[in-house]
């Protein structure tokens, strides 16, 4: 059920964010940003469960930007990451040919293998 609300929120927050300029007058104005996988691609979501209090947000930006740095040698794309530091979980959204890349990119990256892997679709 936690993960049910957790991907809820996270496709959320990829769908919508907010145009530089907002109405003096209201809130600001959402804009749809769509992620699309590439031809031959799915979208994931993977998940860390890691030690609570004991994750932190500039910990993970770090080992983020190692998937990065590795994430072409395995075909995946990564797209954004959450970090929830008191539950000690972390959640990436990547683009990838299959589950296994995923892996073997983090692997390779900083040795933080997610504890699942979900393959996901955009709601419209």
């Amino acid at each position: 059920m936690k993960f049910a609300i957790v991907l809820t929120c996270v496709l959320l927050a990829t769908a919508c964010t907010t145009t530089p300029q907002q109405d003096q007058a209201g809130p600001p104005t959402p804009v749809a940003v769509s992620v699309r996988p590439a031809a031959g691609k799915s979208l994931f979501i993977d998940v860390h469960k890691l030690e609570p209090g004991k994750v932190t947000f500039e910990d993970v930006k770090a080992a983020h930007l190692k998937d990065l740095a590795t994430q072409g040698a395995y075909g995946v794309s990564f797209i954004k990451f959450w970090v929830d530091e008191a539950a000690g979980e972390v959640y990436c959204l990547s683009e990838a040919p299959n589950a296994k890349a995923i892996q073997d990119t983090h692997g390779k990256a900083h040795g933080l293998l997610p504890d699942e892997i979900h393959a996901v679709k955009e709601g419209e």
